[in-house]
């Protein structure tokens, strides 16, 4: 076999290395350029989906969100489903906070929606009472509350409705009103023995914004503005609060004229219509009567041209021979045990100094209390976690931030009872308590002498408020403010359930702890109690003590003839 090699030259082997060389370039060239391509394509991917990229991002970073917000919806619509009350409107979120409160003093379950068109196409049966707190009415939801009442449900006017819905003859109807008239400022009303525990009150310089109304027949007036013209019979007076009910209706429509339902009345007006849903109608209270000094004992010994002028005294002095004299002929007379709130708190004077040390001493005789006031004006109440508050319309028990129970000083001016005693006794009628301040320091100061009521002017208002209460309520209890937030804590913890029947009823009471307080309405004549106490204390109305877990109260049904 023959074997033929080939030779190669040296100038064949540098064409053939430069050959492939030449072929590698053009490899990564082709690479390179489809590797471009591909990033270029992909850009133009990404630009082209952009906007469905972000939008999947938002929706899925939104999608927590909404499940949150279904949730809410979901507990909203529970809420609603058992609530026996529901508010509609959210123009006016203090009112909301207002109602919030008396339901939960009453124990009754409350819903919330923002417009009558939230409720439209529901069955509701639990429902008993729509409030209305929004004066925006359209035609639409006259037509939709006309149907609820023929179905015997109930609704609450909280707000007024405004100019425009009340051209609306349909809704006029509705309220009751046969004539409307301009708005006017009233100087006094009257409240009326259904209101307010029995009593018929009447109050001066009250300044009432609202309209002049007069009102169909098959109307009650529970409140009404009182006239210079005394000659004006008592049915002629114009209306500020009232209940009417049609002739096609089961359902009753109550209405307040003006700003009322803001106020601590409000608090009596709703517990008056619960009161009026049923035959007998029982609901928990605090039951306290509480007077709070602010400023005092003090230490300091200040001079001013005012006290000088007044009263030929310091400071000092006015405490010794007029403040507490006074404050002590009133604990002895009208049983009052007072809750003094000292800027001093702590000092040696308070301990050593021979006068001072006499008052501490004789407040503890009297069964009173000693309190502080922090540096920020903070009225903290002895031996508790509690605080003494100026009552405002979105007054809640306890504070959204700490947690910590406010106790409410439902008329903050002793001097201003005259003009704010039905406000004081509607906070009674609803939450079961009456507290009232005396402002030292604003009696101390310099300012507005010519306004200024001296002492002795004070004092003769400070004692007919307390002298009346005594006269019309000797069945509250005098306490201190210290007590009156135990029994705060206590009414919120409870879960009273009743059981009613032809002879009585039951009360079981959850999470009892020592003692409970309860209203009760009923036509009914009671005949034993056994596991608390009952006092009769006004037509059909009772106050109960309960002193066990378990109280049963027995009646003898009234036969109508």
């Amino acid at each position: 076999m023959r074997l033929f090699v080939i030779k190669e030259s040296k100038g064949d082997f540098v064409d053939r290395k430069k050959f492939q060389t030449k072929n590698q370039l053009k490899r990564y060239t082709y690479v390179y350029i489809v590797l471009i391509l591909f990033l270029l394509l992909s850009a133009f991917l990404l630009l082209a989906n952009l906007s469905k990229i972000m939008m999947w991002a938002e929706n899925k970073k939104e999608k927590p969100q909404s499940t949150a917000a279904k949730a809410e919806d979901a507990v909203q619509d529970s809420e609603l489903e058992r609530a026996h009350a529901c508010v509609i409107g959210s123009e006016n979120p203090d009112l909301q906070e207002l109602i919030e409160l008396q339901m939960t003093v009453m124990k009754e379950s409350l819903g919330s929606v923002q417009s009558i068109d939230d409720l439209r196409g529901r069955e509701l049966p639990e429902l008993k009472l729509l409030i209305i707190t929004t004066e925006k009415i359209t035609e639409q939801d006259t037509e939709w509350l006309e149907e609820q009442v023929k179905k015997g449900k109930h609704v609450f006017f909280a707000v007024f409705p405004d100019d425009t819905s009340l051209k609306s003859r349909r809704l006029r109807n509705l309220l009751g009103i046969y004539r409307l008239g301009k708005e006017t400022v009233y100087e006094a009303m009257r409240t009326s023995q259904n209101l307010l525990l029995g009593t018929i009150s009447e109050s001066e310089d009250s300044h009432i914004p609202a309209r002049e109304i007069e009102l169909k027949k098959q109307t009650q007036i529970y409140i009404s503005a009182l006239l210079e013209d005394e000659d004006v019979e008592n049915e002629d007076l114009p209306p500020l609060f009232w209940s009417y009910v049609g002739e096609k209706g089961d359902g009753f429509v109550y209405v307040s004229n003006g700003q009322l339902a803001e106020t601590p009345l409000g608090y009596a007006m709703l517990s008056m219509i619960f009161c009026d849903l049923s035959e007998t109608y029982i609901y928990p209270v605090v039951n306290a009567y509480c007077v709070a000094v602010k400023g005092m004992p003090y230490v300091s010994n200040i001079r001013s041209d005012i006290l000088e002028k007044r009263y030929s005294r310091d400071a000092r002095g006015v405490q010794r021979d007029l403040f507490y004299p006074e404050l002590k002929r009133c604990s002895d007379i009208y049983g009052i045990r007072f809750s003094y709130f000292t800027p001093d708190h702590g000092s040696d004077a308070l301990e050593k100094e021979g006068e001072l040390v006499y008052f501490c001493q004789e407040i503890e005789a009297a069964k009173g209390e000693i309190s502080r006031i922090l540096l920020d004006g903070t009225m903290e109440i002895a031996d508790s976690s509690s605080r003494a508050v100026e009552w405002t319309e979105d007054f809640q028990f306890r504070d959204g931030k700490d947690q910590r129970l406010n106790v409410p000083l439902l008329l903050d001016n002793m001097s201003d009872y005259l003009q704010e005693r039905q406000f004081v006794d509607g906070g009674l009628r609803g939450l079961g308590m009456i507290t009232g301040l005396i402002d030292i320091p604003e009696i101390l100061e310099d300012e507005d002498e010519d306004e200024k009521l001296e002492w002795m002017e004070y004092c003769k208002i400070m004692e007919t408020a307390m002298g009346t209460h005594k006269k019309y309520y000797p069945w509250i209890d005098r306490v201190t403010l210290s007590e009156a937030a135990g029994r705060i804590e206590n009414l919120l913890a409870i879960e009273p359930k009743y059981t009613y029947s032809s002879d009585g009823v039951r009360i079981d009471i959850g999470n009892f702890e020592k003692e409970a307080y309860f209203y009760m309405q009923t036509p009914n004549k009671i005949t034993g109690t056994e596991g608390g106490e009952i006092t009769k204390i006004g037509e059909e109305l009772y106050m109960i003590r309960a002193n066990n877990s378990q109280v049963k109260i027995d009646w003898k049904q009234e036969v109508m003839e």
